[in-house]
């Protein structure tokens, strides 16, 4: 049976995904909520720092540990995208979107280092990465702008936009650096009716649109990619899925499998036979499909499925939570329940993260938040 060990409160309800800071033993986990409120906390549930940032917090933190040479204490950012709604007097709403940066002490505690502001809400994660010795940030906005940020500085180094992306961005980008750390490719995705795909280039100060494919229909998933392969798949709210050629944004192949939108990411399986893809839909069922689109088992839960499955054991089972608060543990082989499943008493809208799951309230915005953690999914600090 699927335990829960203990709960955190925090100010508002919470969309994010938890981040798991596990680097030199550490053992901390930071999330965010509706309520603006940045928490770290130990493995433990215990709540080691709290601060606010502008507006709410809807995507899951990054964080960049920096050490420049040997001797040197090792030191980590943490990163947390928000965003704002303001009324002024003339009824006409501004939205804002900010990229905020916290140095983080290994004791949990938070300090402010810099905040970057943008016009357009910044619902999504920001992504961090490295080319050589250069520390970027990608981050996507609701007014179709991709910008490019010194992830030490929060120095603007580019932007993309003016409708070039084809409008609001939802699905967090997600970053392919190249062997030679000289570049990286970045995928971008809208979540309006043009569904357009976007492929970057990103050197160390520039963008460069590579390719860009139309779906018509809004993607709010994530992509995901197979770097072995160099494909991504894509997943829209029309119930499709589709395999992309990562070097050129040729569509290998699009099937129409969910009967309801997809806002799901993909979780891959990877076995020594096969490579298996497994996500949820808002029709209730978990679906795992083999990289040509075959469906090889399905799973009803007759509840909408808004978050990424999450494979453990090594890839031996899934952990899938959905809209009606269940927690399901099933084999990734067969599709079939292991475990019993754990009721909790609100909506579960964001993706578990090694045992992390966070809960939304639904009688009261005081109490709305709890983060369930299960001890056998996350070993390393039992």
């Amino acid at each position: 049976k699927l335990d829960l060990a203990w709960k955190l409160r925090l100010l508002m309800c919470v969309d994010a995904k938890p981040t798991i800071i596990s680097s030199e033993g550490l053992g901390l986990i930071a999330v965010g909520s509706q309520g603006g409120d940045c928490c770290i906390a130990n493995s433990a549930g215990k709540a080691l720092s709290r601060l606010n940032v502008n507006g709410k917090v809807e995507g899951e933190m990054s964080l960049l540990e920096r050490k420049l040479n040997r001797d040197e204490v090792q030191k980590y950012i943490l990163y947390v995208c928000s965003y704002d709604i303001q009324y002024p007097p003339d009824g006409n709403p501004q939205r804002f979107g900010y990229v905020n940066a916290f140095e983080m002490e290994s004791t949990g505690g938070l300090k402010r280092l810099w905040q970057y502001a943008l016009n357009g809400e910044i619902k999504n994660k920001p992504v961090v990465f490295s080319l050589l010795q250069y520390h970027r940030i990608v981050a996507g906005s609701y007014n179709g702008t991709i910008i490019y940020l010194d992830a030490i500085t929060g120095k603007l180094l580019d932007k993309l936009g003016n409708g070039s992306l084809g409008g609001a961005i939802h699905a967090d980008p997600i970053v392919i650096v190249e062997e030679s750390q000289m570049k990286a490719r970045a995928i971008v995705a809208s979540s309006t009716w043009i569904g357009k795909v976007s492929c970057l280039c990103l050197d160390k100060e520039l963008i460069n649109v590579l390719w860009q494919i139309e779906i018509s229909s809004p993607i709010y998933s994530t992509p995901v990619s197979d770097a072995d392969s160099n494909v991504i798949f894509i997943f829209a709210i029309d119930g499709s899925m589709r395999l992309i050629d990562a070097s050129n944004g040729k569509e290998c192949w699009v099937k129409f499998i969910a009967k309801r939108p997809i806002f799901s990411s993909g979780c891959f399986v990877r076995t020594r036979d096969k490579t298996t893809i497994v996500f949820g839909s808002h029709d209730g069922f978990i679906r795992c499909v083999n990289i040509d689109g075959g469906i090889e088992w399905t799973f009803n839960t007759n509840a909408a499925i808004l978050s990424t499955p999450l494979a453990v054991d090594n890839f031996k089972r899934l952990i899938i939570p959905t809209s009606a608060g269940a927690i399901y543990s099933l084999s990734s082989d067969t599709g079939l329940e292991d475990k019993e499943p754990l009721q909790l008493d609100g909506e579960i809208f964001s993706s578990p993260c090694a045992g992390i799951v966070i809960v939304k309230e639904p009688k009261s915005m005081l109490d709305a938040v709890t983060a369930a953690f299960t001890k056998y999914e996350f070993d390393p600090f039992i």
